[in-house]
């Protein structure tokens, strides 16, 4: 059995072939060729203009290749596949995979309250380097308050009290997460501490893996650049005629994918339903796939269920054809 921890993916996956080859039902990781994999690979997503998908290349196949094989040996837990981060079936709590290769500290706060005995064996080390070596985060945590609320101030207030340094140095002392002010990082909590403890451990590899950081972000520039709005201001642009003539352009490939990849997740949502509201009250939250779910399991009609599936399937087919027209596809992910 391995005994020193894995430092690279290819060393993560020879691990979790051999752990998988000793020991049939532990798999090695939850792993998934997903864009933040492809970040941390130092391999683009789109081309350098952001109008073109460039993820079909050799160097992408080859990449997604090591997941295939394996997914195949063991390495990578056959759950991956299809599920919702949060659903995973192996999972390190009940003890069916080893190794958890990118994941948040945040998560030592789970083990040590749902799953105490895997808490007291766990092993903390830095995230597992792709050959870009970097480590991508999700820079997605946003406040956002609705035009039509009828209390905007309040939830701004909220807003503001929830990501002021002070606060921010108070959730971080809960749970290791990476807070998201820079004045907070600059507390003695950060900066002056003994490793005594998993959290403080993962806070001092957080630290020190600071420099490595980047945002999983499609390759997309943060803003827009300043100087074309600038010009379309001295043209004569007005607010409105910026935003959809300047700014919606060049995040057209981001909203592109977003809007596919978000409808497709929607259309698919079912152990949620299943598991929490099983589609009431009075079926306000069921959709398609738990209504076939319902009409072939519950109510054994086969050929309606079916017939649905079908519905189903062409349903993603349009709403696909429908994002690729509204977002000019052809320009934007071709």
């Amino acid at each position: 059995m391995p005994i020193t921890p894995p430092k690279t993916f290819e060393e993560a996956l020879q691990h979790g072939k051999t752990i998988h080859d000793k020991l049939p039902n532990v798999y090695g990781m939850n792993a998934f060729p997903n864009i933040m994999a492809f970040v941390a690979a130092d391999l683009p997503v789109l081309n350098k203009d952001k109008t073109k998908a460039v993820f079909n290349s050799p160097k992408h196949v080859e990449f997604v290749q090591q997941y295939v094989e394996g997914y195949k040996n063991g390495a990578i837990a056959t759950g991956v596949i299809g599920k919702e981060e949060r659903e995973l079936p192996q999972n390190m709590k009940n003890e069916q995979i080893a190794i958890s290769t990118m994941v948040g500290a945040f998560h030592l706060t789970d083990y040590e309250k749902n799953a105490p005995d895997v808490y007291k064996e766990v092993k903390v080390i830095p995230a597992v380097q792709y050959e870009g070596g970097v480590n991508p985060i999700k820079g997605i945590q946003t406040f956002v308050v609705p035009k039509g609320s009828e209390h905007p101030k309040e939830a701004a207030d909220l807003a503001l009290f929830v990501t002021n340094p002070e606060n921010q140095l108070e959730f971080c002392k809960k749970v290791p997460i990476f807070p998201s002010t820079v004045e907070t990082m600059k507390d003695p909590f950060f900066t002056d501490f003994q490793v005594k403890t998993k959290g403080d451990q993962a806070r001092k590899i957080m630290i020190e893996s600071m420099e490595d950081l980047v945002l999983d972000n499609l390759g997309i520039p943060q803003s827009v650049p300043q100087e074309l709005i600038e010009a379309a201001r001295i043209d004569g642009a007005g607010r409105i005629r910026i935003v959809w003539n300047v700014i919606v352009p060049l995040l057209r490939p981001f909203i592109a994918v977003c809007l596919i990849l978000s409808s497709m997740g929607a259309m698919q949502v079912f152990a949620s339903i299943y598991m929490m509201t099983d589609g009431g009250p009075l079926n306000s939250t069921i959709n398609l796939t738990y209504y076939v779910y319902e009409e072939a399991f519950t109510r054994l009609d086969m050929g309606y269920a079916t017939a649905m599936g079908m519905v189903l399937w062409l349903i993603m087919v349009v709403l696909s054809a429908i994002h690729y027209r509204l977002t000019k596809g052809g320009e934007a992910i071709q």
